[in-house]
């Protein structure tokens, strides 16, 4: 954006120069021949004849104009834009454009209302508008950018100070116009030229607030990039004392109580500039001054709402240390987690009414941060003031939100003086009180419906608790269709969660195990079976028990704190179609313990390819003998705890941390564009490099034979993903991988997948025929750790390059990156964008031009 801008300038302004040399010596010409001038040259006596002839006409005083403008204007802005920001993002050139089209027409319009008709107030004026639209736009653009580094993992505090340092030079150039109208003021004395003042001091208290706010968040970068350069990886005791409480909370005090004085500062000065506007032009243009009224009453429901919403803030941080009780030592123990707002452990925490435990302190910066009217909790956005307090806090309407009536209704069922109603959980309306549990899990939203009169002794919902054994246990119960007796069904499961693993069980019931990731398995039988996430299976099941009763169907949580797990566990019926009687007995349990990690190990080694299905075809399962093929790369990819790189918390395989490329991989190659991404990704860890940001790459051979080794060194269990690929897993176990396991190997009947879970402190390994061109994934499914950049690409190129083996990128391509230039327009439905924008640009064309008419 900035090249392009350079580049219309600087042709205009050598435009402009020639234009006037030509002009300058048409002027010589004609002076000449009227005899004013001896010789074809300017002395000081004839200058004055010479300027009046160039400056009577307006062509070449419009010629003047451009020349200066770009000079003294468009270029420096450029150069500084280049200077602080280089190459602008479309999405904020776009900002820039229309923020500067508002900015114009709101505070511009209503200039000719107010000053004389002359030239040199025309000339000032523009020149006041020209340069406060030029501090508005770096000012904003500055916040842009700031907001985008701040949500950037990769971000530097060089690169956030570059950013921040804008906000300084526009405040420093903002006091010396505001310096400079007030002398104009004093020197003519006008009433007219007091409303010079109003928008500078404006800008200038928005940029103070501007200040304060990300000036903190550069305080945070900064003291993360230190700890992490001078520690080794471990905060400082300063940093400690911070995100336990103590500097956090008097960094959000100065933010609360500072930044309401600023933010009504901006709002009050606004304000002002309308109602002088309003004053000096009178009440003599009802239309206009209609559109005033407008902007001022838009300004005071913004001055009230926001006092309005200072006041119920002070209150509610004010009740909030009493009305949340302080968690046990017991409480602190059991819960075993971190503190969800500054990810640091709790030695002392406030208990919500939804068990949560956070830091009072960090409570507090919640608040601060006013993301939601109705306060909340940070993890399951249930109401974070209950009964009286609440209702003092967040006063409310005689309509109740149906998050808050869900919450009480839950609390109501966790007390036991207060059963829950029935007809709680429409069947069609999920529960988004517990949405964040049930998704990780991967369980149907619709689960979480009413307790019908077919339910568990048919007595309603506080009878079916008390008869499956789970007392205060919420759980989601369904039916399923009616079975038929000795019929045989295949169930096929998926876990679509985010991050955690289910155990699947069908009670007295076996699950024959035929399929999983589209590849029949040897049959076995289970009891119950782990799902990780990302995976699928398919099971037969006969209906082989006794008819005369229904079965529970349970999904639940594996591999986690089972306390805080077991309220989402998920819970069906098997209904046989001749059944008499409800499910009965305890809820079953799954035959495996997970505090045995060898036993659990047992069941992914028993899922086996069966070499004998799939019919009659070219390559049957089995067809293929990997376990002959000569391996020609190893790739051993470790995983870690998440660590602090560069002040953020991230993930990483073999020490690297994956960026996304501003330019598409496959695109850059076309494009030979250098620099995109490198292609150095380590084929093992190197404990001696430290953990590392990188656009780092497996540079992978065409039709070769590799071997990925997955290596959990992680506390928690994790499943794997190879977009593009399947691969045959050969083996796992836990501790180090080595080359003398591959004597362990299954190289006969492996199943081949493209999800494979890997224990904590395990291994799985996995064989890869690179036959498939392009560039794919591997990554790990758990979220938390695939958000954090634990993941890489795999670059696999046919050097033959006859195009059988790649496609051509379609069309509608999207360009973007070092080929933004390139993007065409995408043909595609916007008519509601397009009439907003029309509609707004008609509104405004309408009022400038009522503005027009009105002041002649």
């Amino acid at each position: 954006m900035g090249i392009n801008y350079l580049s219309v300038s600087v042709a205009s302004t050598a435009l402009s120069f020639v234009g006037l040399q030509v002009l300058t010596e048409l002027s010589l010409d004609k002076l000449l021949g009227n005899g004013m001038i001896a010789k074809k040259s300017i002395s000081l006596a004839d200058s004055e004849h010479s300027l009046d002839l160039l400056l009577a006409s307006y062509f070449t005083i419009a010629l003047l104009a451009i020349f200066v403008l770009n000079c003294c204007y468009f270029l420096s802005s450029v150069f500084l834009q280049t200077l602080f920001f280089g190459d602008l993002f479309s999405v904020e050139a776009k900002t820039l454009v229309v923020r500067l089209a508002n900015y114009i027409i709101y505070k511009g319009i209503f200039l000719p209302l107010v000053i004389p008709p002359t030239i040199f107030q025309g000339v000032l004026w523009t020149v006041w508008l020209t340069v406060l639209c030029t501090l508005k736009m770096f000012q904003a653009l500055a916040r842009d950018r700031l907001e985008r580094l701040n949500a950037s993992p990769s971000s530097t505090p060089r690169t956030y100070f570059r950013a921040y340092s804008v906000l300084f030079l526009v405040l420093s150039v903002d006091f010396l116009w505001i310096k400079l109208s007030l002398m104009t003021y004093k020197t003519i004395g006008s009433s007219v030229y007091l409303f010079l003042l109003f928008e500078p001091c404006s800008i200038a208290f928005e940029t103070l607030q501007a200040l304060l706010i990300h000036g903190f968040q550069l305080l945070d970068m900064w003291i993360n990039h230190l700890a992490v350069k001078n520690s080794d990886c471990r905060k400082s005791k300063f940093l400690d004392s911070m995100t336990a409480g103590s500097l956090l909370e008097w960094k959000g005090l100065l933010n609360r109580n500072l930044g309401f004085f600023l933010d009504m500062a901006t709002l009050v000065m606004a304000l002002c500039h309308f109602l002088y506007i309003w004053w000096l032009h009178g009440l003599a243009f009802p239309v206009v001054d209609a559109v005033l009224l407008l902007y001022v009453r838009a300004l005071l429901s913004v001055i009230l709402k926001r006092i309005k919403g200072y006041i119920k803030l002070r209150v509610a941080l004010g009740s909030l240390h009493a009305a949340l009780p302080d968690a046990t030592y017991e409480e602190l123990r059991a819960y075993d987690d971190e503190c969800a707002i500054c990810r640091e452990p709790m030695a002392k925490a406030k208990k919500l009414h939804c068990n949560h435990l956070f830091h009072l302190g960090c409570l507090r910066s919640w608040l601060d941060q006013g993301l939601n009217e109705v306060y909340s909790c940070p993890t399951c956005r249930k109401p974070l003031f209950a009964g009286r307090t609440e209702t003092e806090v967040n006063p409310r309407t005689a309509e109740v939100s149906s998050d808050e009536q869900l919450a009480r209704q839950l609390e109501r069922q966790n007390n036991p003086g207060h059963p829950l109603a029935t007809g709680l959980f429409p069947a069609d309306i999920p529960n988004p009180i517990e949405s964040d549990p049930s998704r990780e899990l991967g369980l149907d939203p619709s689960w979480l419906q009413t307790w019908s009169g077919q339910g568990v002794d048919m007595a309603g919902p506080s009878s079916a608790s008390r008869s499956v054994g789970l007392g205060r246990v919420q759980m989601m119960m369904r039916h399923l269709a009616s079975v038929g007796e000795r019929k045989t069904y295949r169930i096929r499961v998926h876990n679509v969660g985010i991050s955690t693993s289910l155990n699947f069980r069908i009670q007295n019931h076996n699950l024959l195990l035929v399929e999983t990731d589209g590849h029949y398995t040897s049959q076995t039988n289970f009891t119950d079976f782990d799902i990780h996430v990302g995976q699928s299976y398919s099971f037969l099941v006969t209906m082989d028990q006794n008819a005369t009763s229904d079965y529970y169907i349970v999904a639940s949580a594996r591999f986690v704190n089972e306390t805080v797990w077991q309220r989402v566990t998920g819970v069906a019926i098997l209904h046989y179609s001749n059944s008499n009687g409800p499910a009965s007995g305890p809820l079953p349990v799954p035959k495996t313990d997970v505090s045995a990690p060898w036993s659990a190990m047992t069941q992914p080694r028993a899922i086996r390819q069966n070499t004998s299905a799939s019919g009659a075809r070219p390559n049957p399962q089995g067809s293929f003998h990997y376990g002959q093929i000569n391996i020609t790369n190893t790739y051993i990819l470790r995983s870690l705890p998440p660590t602090m790189i560069n002040g953020s918390l991230r993930a990483t395989l073999n020490g690297i941390s994956f960026v996304h490329p501003i330019t598409p991989v496959r695109l850059a190659d076309r494009y030979k564009v250098k620099g995109a991404y490198k292609l150095d990704f380590p084929d093992k860890p190197f404990d001696s490099r430290p953990p590392r940001l990188d656009i780092s790459m497996i540079n992978a051979t065409y039709k070769g034979f590799i071997q990925v080794v997955f290596q959990n060194n992680d506390t928690k269990m994790q499943s794997f993903h190879v977009d593009g690929y399947t691969f045959f897993v050969v083996g796992m176990d836990f501790g180090v991988w080595s080359e003398d396991k591959k004597g362990s190997y299954n190289n006969y009947d492996a199943i081949s997948r493209s999800t494979i879970e890997v224990y904590p402190g395990g291994w799985t390994a996995g064989l890869i025929s690179l036959d498939n061109v392009g560039v794919w994934n591997i990554r790990v499914e758990n979220l938390d750790r695939w958000y954090l950049g634990e993941e890489t690409y795999m670059r696999i190129i046919n050097p033959e390059e006859n195009g059988q083996t790649e496609m051509d990128p379609p069309g509608n391509v999207l360009y973007c990156g070092a080929l933004r230039n390139m993007q065409k327009d995408q043909h595609h439905s916007a008519a509601n964008s397009i009439f907003n924008v029309h509609l707004k640009l008609m509104f405004s064309m309408l009022m400038a031009l009522l503005a027009l008419v009105f002041t002649f």
